[in-house]
């Protein structure tokens, strides 16, 4: 059996995770930002990514962890579907 988790960020922007034995009740969304190569001076757009976490202390630890370099942005996490694998 799958289960499929999303979580909906602030702006608008969908997570979505699928997993056939874990489930996750948090999304830790990290958000980096735009930076510039000191190298050869090209720049690197902002972009967010995702980490999921089965528990809010889990998702604490992950945020707090990141948070020195990076906003980072909890978000609880909903069961959307479960789906059977044959």
């Amino acid at each position: 059996m799958r289960n499929k988790f999303e979580a909906t960020a602030a702006d608008g922007t969908v997570f979505k995770r699928s997993s056939a034995n874990r489930l996750y009740t948090h999304c830790v969304v990290i958000h980096h930002p735009e930076w510039r190569s000191p190298a050869d001076g090209r720049t690197w757009p902002a972009y967010m990514t995702a980490e999921w976490a089965g528990s809010h202390s889990l998702a604490m630890d992950n945020a707090s962890r990141r948070a020195k370099r990076n906003r980072v942005e909890i978000l609880e996490a909903r069961r959307t579907t479960i789906t059977r694998t044959s």
